[in-house]
């Protein structure tokens, strides 16, 4: 480098012609530095730091999406609850407003050249909230410092969280997160569970056939095991009694009672030609439909002999199925692996009619796979597909057609697993369970017949065989990895 070169770049360094922030003055003394060395000439200089400022404006604008969404989604709760509640949210939406600002502002003037050094925010943060919350109110704190530590708008977003959660307590909702209970280990992977109609019994499936497991003494213990020939993908209990079905990928699906004190598998039927997508109990435990791809749905009753056959069986395409109870009638909706919802009208006369029209179809519900649909409530139901998107559908007062409420997205791990997708609703806590990929997410239905999320588990690794007893008190998942059993129960906060 010539002395006019470095002359000129001194002098555009003390003058700030380009009128640079405090960091980026940082940015041109470390390339003026190089310059001094010979190692740039001045315009290379220049032209490194023309392409590094336009690949920090990317940068800077991908942080403050990141970095705000958060508060903008907590923005979102505080209306909604001031619009169902008597409530006015206009100081607490501009407290947040302005701190969208800030961090905006801190990206903005702070670049990435020294970013990381200004945005360290550790646990320590637990100990200056100690004196502003209960104990109770603690474990909430930690548990989103967890899920959100390491990042610079952590302290705004947990004080506006902790106000949230505080306003929502005055008028006494609760508030419900889950904590370990026991963890079974060194066990044979697990590809399915369930819960009996107590929760005093969980059956897991390996590749070795059925285990039993009984709750004493606060935890569950080993009971017994039933051994089948092939890998039991699905269990579903009855609400009412010990009774299960299971189901596994080649169409089979077998009748597990307990008979005279023990665990017996009572019936094995070759219920249809490929792989079972779903299967219900109804009518008090005397009907029960499958459904498949290839063997549309199958109605199945007790005969004289008391064992289940099949009386009815309509060819049409179904993946997964739910039973809704609606306006003018009960439905059954059938979601397919095109996206595309079907609803029917269904009719069950008795034993020897049932009548199925159709009724309303849903083209393109979802873009991709609908892994489940649940029944949430009279009128209402719900599906997921293998994106991690939730759909609610409601009937409507006037046409009875049903019609989207609301969507819920979120990252998860995005492909079709029958080992890791579900989706159910308990009725009277009004909690939807949904696992797909490597999370749970709990959401509870509010005041406005929309879900908020309530909590959540993410784990790093798949997620297998989620099941939840009945009352919603107890829940159950696998780590396929580590042959792990997780049980966790819930924790009420009032």
């Amino acid at each position: 480098m010539n002395q006019q070169d470095f002359q000129l770049l001194e002098e555009k360094k003390n003058n700030q012609i380009y009128g640079l922030d405090q960091i980026e003055k940082e940015r041109l003394n470390f390339l003026w530095g190089l310059c001094h060395k010979g190692d740039l000439t001045i315009n290379n200089a220049l032209q490194i730091m023309e392409e590094e400022k336009g690949k920090e404006e990317v940068w800077v604008d991908q942080q403050i999406q990141e970095k705000t969404q958060k508060l903008k989604n907590l923005r979102v709760q505080f209306e909604d609850f001031s619009k169902v509640n008597e409530y006015d949210a206009t100081s607490d939406i501009e407290n947040i407003d302005l701190s969208i600002r800030n961090i905006e502002d801190q990206l903005q003037n702070n670049r990435k050249w020294n970013f990381d050094q200004n945005s360290k925010l550790t646990l320590q943060s637990i100990e200056k909230l100690n004196n502003l919350v209960s104990q109770k109110d603690q474990l909430i704190v930690q548990r989103n410092l967890e899920q959100f530590k390491d990042t610079c708008e952590n302290q705004n977003y947990l004080n506006y969280l902790l106000k949230y959660q505080q306003i929502n307590k005055n008028i006494s909702q609760k508030y419900q997160f889950y904590k370990k209970l026991q963890v079974l280990k060194r066990i044979e992977q697990v590809y399915a569970s369930g819960f009996n109609h107590d929760g005093n019994i969980l059956v897991t499936s390996s590749s070795e056939g059925l285990y039993f497991w009984e709750f004493s003494e606060n935890n569950y213990t080993y009971l017994c095991n039933l051994w089948t020939a092939t890998l039991q993908v699905g269990i579903l209990f009855s609400k009412f009694q010990d009774l299960l079905i299971t189901y596994d990928l080649l169409g089979q699906f077998g009748i597990v009672k307990m008979i005279n004190g023990k665990w017996k598998l009572e019936q094995l039927i070759q219920g249809h030609q490929d792989s079972i997508c779903s299967i219900m109990l109804q009518q008090n435990d005397s009907q029960i439909i499958t459904a498949s791809q290839k063997n549309g749905i199958k109605f199945w009753y007790l005969n004289t002999f008391n064992n289940w056959s099949c009386q009815y069986n309509f060819e049409f395409n179904s993946n997964y199925l739910s039973y809704v109870t609606g306006n003018n009638g009960n439905y059954l909706v059938s979601g397919t692996f095109d996206g595309n919802i079907s609803i029917w009208q269904y009719q069950d006369i008795n034993i020897e009619k049932i009548i199925i029209k159709k009724f309303q179809r849903i083209l393109n519900a979802h873009q991709r796979t609908i892994n489940n649909i649940t029944f949430i409530n009279q009128q209402k139901f719900s599906s997921l597909s293998y994106q991690s998107e939730i759909k609610i559908w409601e009937q409507s007062q006037s046409n009875y057609l049903f019609n989207q409420k609301q969507v819920i997205k979120f990252n998860g791990l995005n492909y079709w697993s029958v080992f890791t997708s579900k989706l159910t609703y308990i009725h009277h806590q009004n909690l939807l369970f949904c696992c797909t990929g490597n999370q749970i997410k709990i959401f509870k239905l509010n005041r406005d017949g929309k879900f908020d999320i309530m909590t959540e588990i993410i784990k790093e690794k798949e997620i297998y065989a989620f099941s939840v007893t009945q009352d919603g008190k107890l829940i159950a998942y696998s780590n396929p990895i580590s042959l792990k059993l997780i049980i966790k129960q819930a924790i009420e906060i009032q």
